[in-house]
This record gives structure tokens, C-alpha cells and sequence, in this order.
């Protein structure tokens, strides 16, 4: 099929979308630190728990979201336009390699690493190892509903 300026803009309407996205998480982000710091849910909700059922939102999920407005934008001073093109994940993986060097800089890379890319990159950066010790892990699946186990060995 021949491209048509149709197409065109549908695709940049997508990824356009995809950035509105990654920057209400980061919206979403700040609005939680404030509501959990300042502890705005109180009378309204009995937990903060509570008020984070109500918005179907992990508990991990939260701590995550929180910890990537606390240390990019806060600490390290990352305007948020700069971060909209970043998937959260990466933001949230590569806050180790914070202290390393230059956030605006690593924020750029990370709007081209994926969030196992990100994760590599931060175990390179901080424990790169010379000499791999390679370790076989397996594991079993339930064939009913999915559920994964890791089996240990005695060796």
C-alpha cells in the first residue's frame, strides 16, 4: 500500500499520543507525591491505600510514579517537557544512573531505550562485570492459569 498523507498523519497523530501519554504519568506522578507527602486523601479516604483502589493503582506502582517525580524532576531539575517522550519504566529504572552524570543527557538516550535497555545500561554502568559466572536458572509453568515458579537445584 502506498503511503498517503493520510497515513502520514495518522502515524505522527500516534506517536503525538504516545507523548501526551508518557506526560500525564508524569502528571499523574507529581499529583500522587503531593497527595501521599501532604496527605490529601485524609478524610476522605481512611488509607492512603484506600485511595489508591479507588483509582485501581498498585501500591508498587504508586512508589514508582512518585519515585520518578522525586528524583528526575525534583531532584535532578529534568523539565518535564523533556521527560514526555520517555516511557515511565525507563525513567523509573535508570534513576540510579542519576548520580552518574547529566539527567537532560540521559534523558535523551532514554527516549530511544526500551525499558530492558534501560535496565542493561544502569547494571553495566554500576557493577559492570569483566568476567561473566554464568548460572542456569529454571523455571516451571502452570499450564492452567500461568502462574511461574523458579526451581532451585542442589548442585
Amino acid at each position: 500500500m502506498k503511503p498517503t498523507i493520510t497515513n502520514h498523519k495518522f502515524l505522527q497523530e500516534t506517536v503525538e499520543l504516545k507523548s501526551t501519554i508518557e506526560q500525564s504519568f508524569l502528571a499523574l506522578a507529581e499529583r500522587l507525591y503531593k497527595i501521599r507527602g501532604e496527605r490529601l486523601w485524609d478524610g476522605e479516604y481512611d488509607t492512603f491505600d484506600e485511595f489508591l483502589t479507588e483509582l485501581d493503582l498498585s501500591a508498587a506502582t504508586c512508589s514508582k510514579l512518585c519515585s520518578i517525580y522525586e528524583h528526575w524532576i525534583l531532584k535532578a531539575g529534568v523539565k518535564v517537557e523533556a521527560l514526555g517522550k520517555c516511557a515511565w519504566s525507563s525513567l523509573y529504572e535508570a534513576i540510579p544512573l542519576l548520580e552518574k552524570g547529566n539527567a537532560n543527557e540521559l534523558a535523551e538516550e532514554l527516549k530511544l531505550l526500551t525499558r530492558a535497555d534501560a535496565i542493561e545500561k544502569v547494571r553495566e554502568t554500576m557493577k559492570p562485570c569483566e568476567r561473566h559466572d554464568w548460572q542456569d536458572v529454571h523455571f516451571r509453568q502452570c499450564e492452567n492459569c500461568g502462574k511461574r515458579e523458579k526451581i532451585y537445584q542442589d548442585n
